[in-house]
Formats: structure tokens, C-alpha cells, sequence
């Protein structure tokens, strides 16, 4: 596995080598062509959202998790993955609980449904759960390893903390903090992820908290 740290405009080896560049905008708040135009060039691939249609990036929507969503997303998907053709960038989708690609099974179907060299997973286990999961994290985590890990080009090891509002997802924490377990983390993607997997904290200690788990 690669150990890398996420920062938030590009992904990068301990090393320092830039792995990916980060693109921040949601997808599905303007035309496909035109969020196809904001991923950014001249890395060998691109960390996305999948979207929501939520009136931010991050509300909740249940009009996401419909056929609207994976319609918009299938729109998106079209322009964007002609992009990553002709500037020879390999997409990765990263999972959010409130986003079209919301868990590992729509993970899964997606990767099923469109089979393109130029469209990978950027999983982000943390990232899809909302705070009525936490009592059981353990369960969901394992669950969700099971599931997408394997499907994976980018796994992405963080904790959470609380939501500092009703409504708000849990807010992310460095890994080592918050409310999950690092040490099962760690296990997790050890046993699910691939090899050649991409392994990544979040700057800018990235390093530190991959070495207590064992990945640097």
C-alpha cells in the first residue's frame, strides 16, 4: 500500500509527490460539461464528489439517493469521463453519506454499471456515516470495508467527531481521535484493501498518524 496525506487541493506521497489533485465543487449544482471543465488537470487523476442535489454540498437530500441523483450523476459521469480521457486522468469518486455514491454498495453498483479504465473509488469510510451510526461504528465500519475496500484505488483513514449541529454530518477528526477506533481502522484496511491500494491521512500530520497505524 502507498501511504499518502490528503490535503485539501491535492493528494500527495509522504515523499511529497503530488498523486492526485482534489477537485472541491459539487458536481450536481451546475451542467455536466461545466463541472467537467473545474476538474483539474496535470495529475495522474483526480479526487471528485459524486454530488448532491441537496441546496449545499453536504445538506441532506433525499432526492440524492433517487433516480434523479443517479441520473444527474450518469450525466456528469459522461462529460467528466470524456475529460479524463483526453487529459489522460483516472477519476475517483469518493464516497459521502450524503452524496450519490453514499455507502459502499452504491459503490459496488456503480463500478458494475460502468466499466471505464478512466473511473475509480476514492473510499472514504468515515464520510459515510451520519451521526445515528455512530452508536454502532464498529458494525457499519466493518460492514463497509468488507464492501468497497477491495473496489478501492484511494482509501482514505480519518475519525470523526460530533456534528455541531442537529443536522449536520459527523465533523471530520484526524485519525487517532475522535469517536473511531483507530487500531480497527488500521485492521480493516490491512485486511481489505488492495495492495497497490493508495493509503492516505489527512494533512498536515498525515505521516505521524499513518506511522501509530502502521502504514509509514
Amino acid at each position: 500500500m502507498i501511504p499518502a496525506a490528503l490535503h485539501d487541493d491535492r493528494l500527495a506521497s509522504l515523499a511529497g509527490e503530488t498523486l492526485a489533485l482534489v477537485a472541491p465543487h459539487n458536481p450536481l449544482a451546475m451542467s455536466p460539461r461545466d463541472a467537467a471543465d473545474l476538474l483539474p488537470a496535470g495529475a495522474p487523476r483526480v479526487v471528485a464528489w459524486s454530488g448532491s442535489l441537496g441546496e449545499s454540498l453536504f445538506d441532506r437530500s433525499f432526492a440524492t439517493w433517487m433516480p434523479a441523483g443517479r441520473e444527474a450523476l450518469a450525466r456528469y459521469l459522461d462529460a467528466a469521463l470524456d475529460r479524463c480521457r483526453e487529459t489522460g486522468t483516472t477519476l475517483l469518486l469518493r464516497t459521502h453519506a450524503r452524496h450519490v455514491l453514499s455507502d459502499a454498495v452504491a459503490a459496488r453498483a456503480l463500478l458494475e454499471e460502468r466499466d471505464d479504465p478512466r473511473l475509480a473509488i476514492a473510499f472514504d469510510p468515515a464520510a459515510c456515516f451520519e451521526a445515528e451510526m455512530l452508536p454502532d461504528a464498529e458494525d457499519h465500519l466493518t460492514r463497509l470495508f468488507e464492501l468497497a475496500a477491495p473496489l478501492a484505488d484511494l482509501v482514505i483513514l480519518r475519525s470523526l467527531a460530533p456534528p455541531a449541529r442537529h443536522d449536520d454530518p459527523p465533523a471530520p477528526a484526524p485519525l487517532g481521535e475522535g469517536l473511531l477506533n483507530a487500531e480497527s481502522l488500521a485492521r480493516l484496511a490491512r485486511d481489505h484493501a488492495r495492495d497497490d491500494a493508495i493509503v492516505a491521512a489527512v494533512a498536515p500530520n498525515a505521516g505521524p498518524q499513518l506511522a501509530a497505524a502502521g502504514f509509514a
